[in-house]
């Protein structure tokens, strides 16, 4: 969770003020960390949205428990107007990614992408460009994946990894 800069707890504490001050109240200084407690995970202009809302609907001394449900309502509206996760789309992680982007590349012997140019703008590294380590490595993972998902057909005979496939 994000920090709230001290210019946002400031209008914060500001925007509390000014609602306590229709009721004819003060902010006390020894309440501020109660309030800031209370409102953590909120920003600026969602709290002034609260406070606006509350002295639209309510006549009564505004309270932290008053301005809860409206941030809570507003938060789930917020989340319902992202667009839905999809189940089947699960990014890789990024060295995952990068060994069957190598791998696809050399499979392939160069004839999808046969100049370097393309293989970099791609996001390819050249096999020959890589240390041996690592071409060993990227190897490894390709092969354990398309183990893991049960898809030899995915690892041609000559590249495939004996441990791997044993």
């Amino acid at each position: 969770m994000e920090t709230l800069s001290r210019q946002e707890r400031e209008g914060i504490v500001h925007a509390i003020d000014q609602a306590l001050s229709l009721s004819r109240k003060k902010l006390e200084p020894s309440h501020i960390p109660f309030w800031m407690n209370a409102l953590e995970g909120y920003g600026l202009e969602e709290v002034k949205a609260a406070l606006m809302h509350h002295t639209k609907h309510d006549r009564r001394e505004v309270k932290p428990a008053d301005l809860l449900p409206f941030l809570e309502e507003q938060k789930a509206k917020r989340r319902a107007a992202l667009p839905a996760r999809s189940e089947v789309y699960t990014p890789a992680p990024r060295e995952i990614e990068t060994a069957w982007r190598w791998f696809n590349a050399i499979n392939d012997g160069g004839s999808r992408f046969p100049d370097k140019l393309t293989w970099i703008s791609m996001g390819i590294t050249a096999a020959l460009e890589l240390d041996q380590d690592t071409q060993d490595r990227y190897l490894r993972i390709v092969n354990e994946q398309a183990r893991m998902y049960n898809m030899p057909e995915a690892i041609p005979p000559e590249y495939r990894v004996s441990e791997v496939w044993a």
